[in-house]
């Protein structure tokens, strides 16, 4: 138990802690980083720009969205890390993550930038 809460505090500490020194010496203080951590809950991936038959753009996934289209994510459009991020303005909601095709393949930028289904993975 006493291991638990030892991991516990610091955990929030180290969470406390990347927040100020985000904000110290930012060029934007508009700008508050946002650390997700988990699995299709915090991060529903998207596999457009990969040649897999697995996709995520028809419906049902994206009818949220503001135009009513798939958008390519695992998902009905946003889930909770985008709606906190957002602040509830539509211009951040339509910046959420996605591979560009032009992005570098390799298989560490995948990992770095988005997780996606394993039945879509091509490698």
């Amino acid at each position: 138990m006493a291991k638990m809460v030892g991991l516990v505090v610091g955990l929030a500490m180290l969470g406390y802690c990347s927040l100020v020194a985000g904000r110290v010496g930012a060029s934007d203080p508009d700008f508050i980083p946002l650390y997700v951590f988990g699995g299709s809950r915090g991060d529903s991936g998207n596999n457009n720009y990969l040649d897999t038959t697995v996709k995520a753009d028809s419906p049902p996934y994206g009818i949220d969205s503001p135009t009513g289209r798939p958008t390519g994510r695992f998902s009905n459009y946003r889930n909770l890390p985008d709606f906190i991020s957002t602040r509830s303005t539509e211009a951040a909601a339509a910046s959420i993550a996605v591979l560009e095709p032009t992005a570098h393949r390799g298989k560490a930028a995948l990992r770095l930038q988005f997780r996606f289904r394993r039945s879509g993975d091509p490698e």
